[in-house]
């Protein structure tokens, strides 16, 4: 991840980082979903070390009817991930 952000940023472009979201009902283990929250960890870790905002996702975003599986959304949801992510991104891209 670290030689990913210092590429994409030697390309002079913006790196927003985001964490993937496993669905409120899931049948992940234990050591599964621990791992997701490592990986959340990491990636904030990372936003701070390279001055990239990491943007939160939480669970309750994605309504529940809105996922077709434990990581997949429909249209639906989405438009709702859409919905939280773009105004973070857009505040981002326009800091410049």
């Amino acid at each position: 991840m670290k030689s990913l952000i210092r590429e994409i940023k030697a390309d002079n472009a913006k790196v927003v980082l985001f964490a993937f979201r496993e669905a409120p009902v899931n049948g992940y283990n234990e050591a599964q979903l621990e791992g997701y929250e490592k990986n959340r960890g990491i990636l904030k870790g990372l936003g701070a070390e390279f001055s990239v905002p990491f943007v939160p996702f939480p669970q309750n975003i994605i309504s529940t009817e809105n996922w077709v599986d434990n990581c997949h959304v429909n249209a639906r949801g989405a438009l709702e991930k859409a919905r939280y992510l773009v105004p973070f991104i857009k505040k981002y891209i326009n800091r410049d």
